[in-house]
C-alpha cells in the first residue's frame, strides 16, 4: 500500500510537445545520495517532465530532501517492495500520467554531465530503440567502468576500451540511467516484482533480447554508480568470477533469483560455468565452506522451482560475526 506524497502535478519544463520524459528514482533510507541525484537531474540541460521517487523506506530525511526540490514527487511505501517492485510502481505511474519515455535509476548513482538525458533522448529516438544506456562508471574513478563490459571478443572495465567502439548493441547494465520507450513496456512487461531485488534487471534485459527489441549502450554518456567489483571474486586466475553479494538478504535473492534466470531464460553457459565457479568458490577460495556451498545450492533450487517465498533472518542460527576477509557470508536457510 502507497500513499502518493504529491508536492505538484509536475516539473513541467519546457521541451519537445511529442514527449513526455519521466525519470523514476527508486530509493532506500539513503538521503544524502538522493539529494545528490535530485540536484544532478536539475542541472540536465534537458529537463524531465516529471520526476517520481519511489520511497521504500521510512526516513524523515529521505521526505525532507524530496521537499527540497519542488516539483519532484515522492511515494511513500508503506511496505518494501524492493528494487523491481518500486519500478514496476513508478514505471506504471509514469505511463499512467502520459510518459513517453521513462529514465530508471536508484538512488546511490547519478548521471555524468549535464547532457546525458539529452544525449540519450536523441539517441533513442534516432536509432529507435527500446531501451538506450549509458555506459555504468565507477562513482570514485570515471575512468573504470562499474560493471564489465564486452568489447570485441573480451570484457573490459576501462572506460578508455570504449573509446571509438560506436554503439554496442544489445546490452546494458540496467536500470543504471537506463531510458525505456513507452512502448517497450507495453511489449515486453515491466520490473518482476516476485524477484525483488538482484536480477530484475537480467530478467528484463533477456526479456527484450528475446523478443527482438533493441537495447544499445551509448558510450558517450556516462552514469556514476558505486562500482561491482568488491562483489566480485576472480576464479581460475581471473577465467572467471564469482559473484557474491555483501550481506544476507542480497545473497538470497541474488542467488534465488539468478536460479530462476537460469531456467526461465535457458542460459546453459552460464548454467554451466555457475557448476564450476560456485562449488571453486566456496570450496578452494573459502576453503572447505560446505555450510556456504549447500547455502548456495538451496537457493539456486528455489529459484529453479519459482519459489519466491520471502527472506526470513535464521536468527538462531545466526553466528555473531558472519563474516570472513571482512565480507558476509552465506546463511543457511
Amino acid at each position: 500500500m502507497c500513499a502518493d506524497q504529491s508536492l505538484s502535478a509536475g516539473i513541467g519544463y519546457p521541451g519537445d510537445a511529442t514527449l513526455r520524459i519521466a525519470v523514476v528514482v527508486v530509493t532506500l533510507d539513503r538521503p544524502h545520495d538522493l539529494g545528490l541525484l535530485l540536484q544532478s537531474l536539475r542541472d540536465q540541460s534537458r529537463q524531465a517532465d516529471f520526476v517520481l521517487v519511489i520511497d521504500n523506506g521510512g526516513m524523515p530525511e529521505t521526505a525532507a530532501v524530496v521537499a527540497q526540490h519542488p516539483g519532484v514527487r515522492r511515494i511513500a511505501c508503506t511496505r518494501n517492495l524492493g528494487g523491481a517492485g518500486g519500478f514496476a510502481l513508478g514505471i506504471l505511474t509514469a505511463l499512467s500520467e502520459g510518459a513517453t519515455h521513462v529514465w530508471l535509476m536508484d538512488d546511490d548513482g547519478l548521471p555524468e554531465g549535464a547532457d546525458c538525458l539529452s544525449v540519450l533522448l536523441s539517441r533513442s529516438t534516432r536509432l529507435e530503440a527500446d531501451v538506450t544506456s549509458p555506459v555504468v562508471v565507477d562513482i570514485n574513478d570515471r575512468d573504470v567502468l562499474a560493471f564489465p563490459y564486452p568489447i570485441r571478443s573480451r570484457r573490459t572495465m576501462l572506460r578508455r576500451d570504449l573509446d571509438g567502439s560506436g554503439v554496442i548493441e544489445h546490452f546494458a547494465h540496467l536500470f543504471n540511467g537506463a531510458l525505456i520507450r513507452d512502448e517497450a513496456f507495453a511489449r515486453y512487461g515491466i520490473p518482476d516484482y516476485r524477484l525483488f531485488l538482484r536480477g530484475d534487471e537480467i530478467d528484463f534485459l533477456h526479456r527484450v533480447r528475446r523478443s527482438g527489441g533493441l537495447i544499445v549502450t551509448i558510450p558517450e554518456v556516462a552514469f556514476r554508480h558505486p562500482s561491482g567489483m568488491p562483489e566480485t571474486f576472480p576464479i581460475l586466475r581471473g577465467y572467471l568470477n564469482a559473484v557474491v553479494p555483501q550481506g544476507a538478504l542480497k545473497q538470497h535473492c541474488f542467488f534465488r533469483n539468478r536460479g530462476y534466470l537460469l531456467r526461465r531464460h535457458k542460459l546453459v553457459c552460464h548454467a554451466l560455468t555457475d557448476i564450476l565457479r560456485y562449488p571453486w568458490y566456496f570450496l578452494a577460495h573459502r576453503r572447505g565452506d560446505w555450510r556456504g556451498l549447500g547455502c548456495w545450492l538451496g537457493l539456486m533450487r528455489r529459484g529453479w522451482r519459482e519459489d519466491f517465498r520471502p527472506y526470513e533472518p535464521p536468527v538462531s542460527r545466526l553466528p555473531a560475526t558472519p563474516q570472513t576477509e571482512g565480507r558476509p557470508v552465506p546463511l543457511v536457510e
